[in-house]
C-alpha cells in the first residue's frame, strides 16, 4: 500500500470505469503502533448536490465538470499489534460514512495487493509458492440483527419518503401529501444470510428511487425494529457490528483532501482504549 500511495498508483477505477477509489492520505503512529489510512470514492453516476435558499427557497444545482464525480471519504485505523494469535488478524476501525463503506474498500485492499505485492513460501513438498494477501474486513459483532436472524426470520421492510409542501394530493390542494410509506412483504424463508442480503439488495433499490429511510421488522422471541438510511454503504454493518459515536468540535466536510487530525486522535483513542 505505501509504495503504491507514493507513486500514485493506490487507486482503481470501477463501475465500468464511471466511479474511482483511491487511498487519499497515510499516516503511521511508529509510538503507538497505529496506521491510518483515508479513503476516497468518486462516482461520475451519483446526482449533482442541490443547495436550497433557506428564506427564499430557490434552488441550485451544482454540475459536474467533465471527468468529475462526487466525492465522499472515509477515515480508517489499523491497529498494528496482531489481536489473536495463529493465523494473526488486526482490530481496525472505519468512519460510518454514506457511499463509502467496506463493501469497497476490502476489494480495493485486496486489488492494491495483487498488483504489487507477491509473498513466497516453501511448500511441504519443498517447492516455492507465489502467493498474495487477500483482505477479509470481519465485523466485530453486536447482539443485534445477524445474531436474531439465525434463529429469527425477517417479517417485514418498510420504505419512508417525505414529500416537499406543496404536493397536493388532490386537485384543490385541500390534502397535502406529506408522507409516503411502501410496506414490502417478506418470503417466510428470509433467515439469516438471506435475509442480509435481501436488506442491502432492498436498501440500493430504495436509495435509488428517492426513498432516504429504511425500516425493517424482525422476530426473534418477540417482534423488534430498526430503522437507518439508504444511503449507507452497508445497511446491514450499522445493526451488525459493534459502532462507538464519536464527537467533532469541528465541521466534517462530505470529502476530505487529507487526514482529519480530530479524526485521527479520536480513533487513536478507541484503539488503545481496546488495547487496555
Amino acid at each position: 500500500m505505501f509504495t503504491a500511495y507514493e507513486t500514485g498508483q493506490a487507486v482503481q477505477l470501477v463501475a465500468n470505469e464511471t466511479a474511482a477509489i483511491r487511498v487519499r492520505d497515510i499516516e503511521l503512529d511508529r509510538e503507538n503502533e497505529i496506521l491510518f489510512v483515508l479513503f476516497n470514492y468518486a462516482d461520475k453516476n451519483a446526482t449533482d448536490p442541490v443547495f436550497e435558499n433557506l428564506e427564499t427557497g430557490d434552488l441550485r444545482t451544482e454540475p459536474k465538470l467533465d471527468g468529475e464525480g462526487v466525492a465522499v471519504s472515509a477515515h480508517m485505523a489499523i491497529d498494528l499489534r496482531p489481536s489473536a494469535v495463529g493465523v494473526p488478524s488486526y482490530r481496525a476501525l472505519l468512519e460510518d460514512a454514506p457511499g463509502i463503506g467496506r463493501s469497497k474498500i476490502q476489494p480495493f485492499l485486496t486489488y492494491l495487493y495483487r498488483t504489487g505485492h507477491r509473498i513466497q513460501w516453501e511448500a511441504p513438498d519443498g517447492s516455492v509458492k507465489n502467493c498474495r494477501p487477500i483482505f477479509d474486513i470481519s465485523g466485530r459483532a453486536s447482539d443485534t440483527l445477524r445474531n436474531d436472524l439465525r434463529e429469527g426470520r425477517l417479517s417485514m421492510i418498510e420504505l419512508v419518503q417525505h414529500r416537499p409542501e406543496g404536493d397536493g394530493f388532490d386537485e384543490e390542494g385541500a390534502v397535502v401529501e406529506e408522507v409516503r410509506t411502501i410496506r414490502l412483504s417478506v418470503a417466510p424463508n428470509s433467515v439469516g444470510e438471506a435475509a442480509m442480503d435481501l436488506i442491502n439488495r432492498v436498501r440500493g433499490r430504495a436509495h435509488d428511487l428517492g426513498y432516504p429511510n429504511m425500516k425493517i421488522r424482525w422476530t426473534h422471541g418477540r417482534q423488534k425494529s430498526a430503522e437507518f438510511g439508504t444511503a449507507r454503504e452497508d445497511a446491514g454493518d450499522v445493526l451488525v457490528f459493534k459502532t462507538t459515536r464519536i464527537t467533532s468540535d469541528e465541521p466534517l466536510s462530505q470529502c476530505d483532501e487529507a487526514i482529519r487530525p480530530n479524526s485521527r486522535d479520536a480513533l487513536r483513542q478507541l484503539i488503545l482504549e481496546e488495547r487496555a
